[in-house]
């Protein structure tokens, strides 16, 4: 079972109108779809352990602040071995 989000995400879009009012329109929405989640869960634990320390790094970096929390709880996997992912992918770019 795939757990409830909790980060959300705030998208704020500025428009300038032919009068030159701007306005902004405000948007509320969290990272994934819950269809997308229950995907990305399903590929996750099909994964060996070395892959999926690999595999969530990746997904935490697409989200940026508050990816990790996001996406260990998602794959219901502690923070950090989300951590851990993304040393031993630095240590294999550099």
């Amino acid at each position: 079972m795939v757990k409830e989000s909790k980060l959300i995400i705030i998208f704020i879009e500025f428009k300038k109108h032919r009068d030159n009012k701007m306005t902004a329109e405000v948007k509320i929405g969290f990272p994934f779809t819950p269809g997308i989640e229950r995907d990305m869960k399903m590929f996750y634990d099909s994964l060996n352990e070395k892959d999926q320390r690999h595999y969530a790094p990746l997904e935490a970096k697409k989200l940026c602040y508050g990816g990790i929390t996001y996406i260990s709880e998602l794959f219901d996997c502690a923070r950090t071995t989300v951590h851990d992912g993304l040393e031993e992918l630095k240590k294999k770019i550099s």
